[in-house]
């Protein structure tokens, strides 16, 4: 087991990420992993945009190669440990479960939150010069998944400007 299977598998259990068996698994495993690398806590993916968002197509194939491998790895870890800085991430990543909307399941949230951040990191991709204005944010995002209302958006973004992966809250635009 190399170095990067230890930090991988660290980060994979305390992330709470122990399938890839569904659609559902796999969307939460890539999202999760993508605000975590958003945090500052670079594991080297590089996501680029897709059906449900951010995609990694080097983390699908590490997970499909590794992760069973990983999980069955759990006592060689015991003698690692993370920084404090990446548990600080790791919490506030796994404090987002505990903010879903009551009607979205926990893949689309995260698929929500992904995107937003995605979007607004690489406003360029869709045509906006500049920076991002969070009324622009939520036209692309409901452009790109219809599924989500404008509700939805407004949360997810003062969730994200929470744990500051964005600046500013939907409030102070009026909406």
């Amino acid at each position: 087991m190399d170095r990067l299977d230890i930090v991988n598998g660290l980060v994979f259990q305390n992330l709470e990420i122990y399938s890839k068996d569904s659609l559902s698994d796999r969307i939460i495993l890539q999202k999760k992993i993508y605000l975590f690398q958003e945090m500052g806590a670079d594991l080297g993916y590089r996501y680029n945009w897709y059906l449900k968002g951010p995609y990694s197509p080097s983390l699908t194939t590490f997970v499909y190669d590794k992760l069973e491998y990983l999980q069955q790895s759990t006592d060689e870890f015991r003698s690692y440990k993370l920084t404090e800085n990446i548990e600080e991430i790791i919490q506030k990543i796994n404090s987002l479960s505990d903010k879903k909307p009551y009607d979205l399941g926990l893949d689309s949230w995260f698929e929500l939150l992904a995107s937003i951040k995605y979007i607004y990191e690489n406003p360029f991709l869709w045509n906006v010069e500049g920076d991002i204005k969070i009324k622009e944010l939520i036209e692309i995002i409901r452009r790109e998944k219809p599924q989500f209302t404008d509700e939805h958006c407004r949360e997810a973004i003062n969730v994200l400007t929470e744990i500051n992966l964005i600046r500013d809250k939907v409030e102070e635009y009026g909406q």
